[in-house]
Formats: C-alpha cells, sequence, structure tokens
C-alpha cells in the first residue's frame, strides 16, 4: 500500500466531505425551499390553465413525498365568463408527464354548468396534447339549479390517445349504495375526432334524475322532477349540436306540463317511455313515444278547450253535460300512443279499461271515457302550443306570449308552405 502526501490526503477529505455531505444538504434546502415557495399555489393554477384550460384557483399546495403532489380547495372556472364549474376538496396527483394519475375524495360539479363544462372537455380533446388521464375519486356530487343534490361513487375516468387524432374520455360511475342490493355501472363517454364530439351515457338499469339533462335536452325542463333510465347521445360539430335520447321517464309530473298559470289543470304523476326522441340545436325533430298515468284529476276547462278547438271528442257522459269550467273531474288513467315531427302531431288513445267497444280514449275513469281521441290522424304541431301556453280568448292562433315563443322554438314547426294546411281525417275503423 502506498500512503498519500498529506496534503492530498486534506484534498481528499475535504473533496468527499463537499460531496457527501455539503451538496447533498443543499440540494435538500433547494428542493424544501422551491416546494415551499411562497408563489408556488399561482404556478399550479398557471399549470392548470394551461393544460385543462380552464381558470383555477387553489388554496393550498402540499407535497408529502417526492413525485406526490396534493391541491387542496381546488376550484374550476369557466376562462370566458368565470363560471364557477366545480370544485375538489384534495386532489393527489401523481407524475404530470406522458400520463398522470389523479385521486380525490370528493368532486362538485354544478348542473347548470353542464354546456360550458361540455365545452371546456372539447377544447382540451381538441388540442396537441397527448397525454393519458387517470382520476378516481369516492364521491361525484351533481348539484341542481334549485339545489338539488344526486350523489355518485367509486369514479373512474380514464382518457385515451388513439390513431388519426381520435381521443376518448371514459367515466364509469355508481349510484350512491341505499341497501337495495347490486348496483348497476353509469357509462358516460366522450369521443372526439376532427369533425365531431359524440358524448354517450347508458344509465344501464340504474335511475337519473332528469334535471340532469335540463341544458342538454330540449323539453326535457317540464319533467325536471322525473328520474331517466335509457340511453342519451349527443354530437357536436362546427355548426350546431344534436343528438337522440330512449329510455323511460317516470315520475313526471303533469301540471309541470300545463304550467302554474295555467286557468287549466291537470294533476297526476305520469311514465313516458320514449322509443325515439331527435333533436337538432333548440328543436326536436321527431318524438315518438307512450305516456300513462294510472290516476288523476282534471279540471273541466282543459277538456272543454281540447274539444272545442282542437277536435277531441268528449266522452259520452260529458258530452251536452253542465259542468263548471274550474270544475275537478276524476280519471283512474290516461293513456296515448303519440309521435310529433314536421309532418303533425299523430296522436291514438291507449285506455285499457274502456267499457266503449270499439272507440278508444286517451282519459278514462270508471271504464267510461272521458276524451276520446282526435278525429284527425294527423293535427298541427301549433296546436300543441296553443294547449300547453294559456290562450287569450280572443286569439285564434299562436299566443302572443313569450311563453308560446319558447315553447314554439322547441318543437319541429313545418314550413310555411305547408303551414296552413288543414289536417288529414283519421280513416274509419
Amino acid at each position: 500500500m502506498f500512503s498519500l502526501h498529506e496534503t492530498t490526503q486534506r484534498r481528499v477529505c475535504r473533496t468527499a466531505f463537499v460531496l457527501g455531505c455539503v451538496l447533498p444538504t443543499l440540494c435538500a434546502i433547494a428542493w424544501v425551499t422551491y416546494l415551499h415557495r411562497p408563489w408556488r399555489e399561482s404556478d399550479w393554477q398557471q399549470m392548470l390553465r394551461q393544460q385543462l384550460h380552464v381558470q383555477a384557483t387553489v388554496g393550498e399546495v402540499r407535497s408529502p413525498s417526492p413525485g406526490i403532489t396534493e391541491l387542496v380547495d381546488l376550484e374550476f372556472s369557466d376562462l370566458r365568463s368565470g363560471q364557477l364549474l366545480g370544485s375538489i376538496d384534495e386532489l393527489r396527483i401523481t407524475g404530470w408527464a406522458s400520463k398522470t394519475a389523479l385521486a380525490a375524495a370528493r368532486v362538485e360539479i354544478s348542473a347548470e354548468q353542464f354546456p360550458a363544462f361540455a365545452s371546456v372537455i372539447a377544447t382540451w380533446l381538441a388540442s396537441e396534447d397527448d397525454s393519458r388521464l387517470q382520476m378516481q375519486a369516492e364521491t361525484l356530487r351533481l348539484v341542481g339549479p334549485r339545489g338539488e343534490l344526486f350523489e355518485l361513487a367509486n369514479i373512474r375516468l380514464q382518457s385515451l390517445v388513439g390513431a388519426d387524432t381520435h381521443k376518448q374520455i371514459k367515466l364509469l360511475a355508481s349510484p350512491i349504495e341505499t341497501g337495495e342490493g347490486t348496483r348497476s355501472t353509469v357509462q358516460l363517454i366522450v369521443d372526439h375526432d376532427s369533425t365531431q364530439s359524440m358524448v354517450t351515457l347508458e344509465t344501464q338499469n340504474e335511475s337519473l334524475p332528469a334535471w340532469l339533462l335540463a341544458d342538454l335536452v330540449p323539453g326535457m325542463g317540464g319533467c325536471a322532477g322525473a328520474s331517466f333510465t335509457g340511453r342519451l347521445q349527443i354530437a357536436s360539430t362546427s355548426q350546431q349540436p344534436s343528438g337522440s335520447m330512449t329510455g323511460r321517464l317516470e315520475g313526471i309530473d303533469l301540471q309541470s306540463w300545463v304550467g302554474s298559470g295555467s286557468p287549466h289543470q291537470l294533476r297526476g304523476t305520469a311514465s313516458l317511455h320514449l322509443e325515439s326522441l331527435k333533436w337538432k340545436g333548440p328543436s326536436i325533430e321527431i318524438a315518438r313515444g307512450h305516456l300513462r298515468a294510472d290516476a288523476g284529476k282534471v279540471s273541466h276547462s282543459l277538456l272543454a278547450l281540447l274539444s272545442e278547438r282542437h277536435y277531441f271528442p268528449l266522452g259520452q257522459q260529458l258530452e251536452g253535460a253542465e259542468i263548471p269550467a274550474d270544475r275537478m273531474l276524476d280519471f283512474d288513467e290516461l293513456a296515448c300512443h303519440f309521435q310529433i315531427s314536421r309532418a303533425g302531431i299523430e296522436i291514438s288513445g291507449a285506455c285499457e279499461t274502456s267499457k266503449s267497444g270499439s272507440s278508444r280514449g286517451l282519459l278514462a275513469n270508471d271504464g267510461q271515457l272521458l276524451l276520446r281521441e282526435p278525429k284527425y290522424r294527423v293535427l298541427q304541431v301549433a296546436r300543441l302550443v296553443q294547449v300547453l301556453a294559456t290562450m287569450q280568448p280572443e286569439a285564434s292562433w299562436l299566443p302572443a306570449t313569450r311563453e308560446a315563443l319558447e315553447i314554439a322554438t322547441r318543437l319541429p314547426l313545418p314550413e310555411s308552405e305547408g303551414s296552413a294546411k288543414e289536417p288529414l281525417k283519421k280513416e274509419s275503423p
């Protein structure tokens, strides 16, 4: 063994001390200082803005271990309007490069901001960012416009990037356990390519509150208290959104269709089986299905309106009877098949308990028809506006009200060429 000169030994010891003690200490101090820099919340807010295209507010940033970051009291807002889209109580982030894993306890989203939220997702999908995102959350809370709450559990979200600019976001969730046994999984898929974005919702056997769809599906605002089970598709292109829906709506308040300010009354709870509902922009193109209610009350004024102005014959026991307009009549069955399109409205009675032989009706009580199906096979769509909107006594066509205009914009009104045509006679059985 050779011995180093004393000067060399000192240099070696100093170098080893610097490399083994001083540099690691300085690196640790620099790392701690960087993680606890006073402006790190604003750094994360700017990063989220660039990555997710939203305005983000971060209450606190934590770094429990290397490679893991926790964002506390995180809020997302729309870049343009500044409206709050949602919030996350605590978001745990692992990685932020080609693949990011997120975990949260509770995510809260405002249902009123679904259109803006969809715009944010479309912007993110259209970007050149090809990073993959995975997220899990214990609870997703959806807040309605009137403070309604609906919660989903076991949230699993994953983004996929395919060939030819195709991107997909897939979300799986289950309704909160209620002790009723095994629950199905609600599935939401967002597909995006260079031409359009497509959103597909499958509720499986689960029911979702209809108010979740009020701002997405034309006419769904009148079913806000109901529950929906079925399939929904919405396509967004450079022109205008379109969509289709099939399934069932349970628990529809019939008076909400007539309107709280209407002089007519229709009380009861109905179910609606939608065979097909298609729309483009704010207007329905076709609606076909079956409506049924088991029991309720109807004002004689509504039946008289349908009879005198819209070709619906009254039942035999009501024809020529002197009945006050505000008198409420009981019914134990309301049932009809319907189809609404630009060609008009086709309505056929479907009461099953009627004792009127071959005569079909829409409304019955104790086996006796209160309202028969219309005399014509096809009625003009504008007649539905006259029924649902308050009609002035002197008006002969559409009511000149904002309410009537709002209803009309959601219906498939015909072109001007055929708007004055008379309805077709119903064929004799």
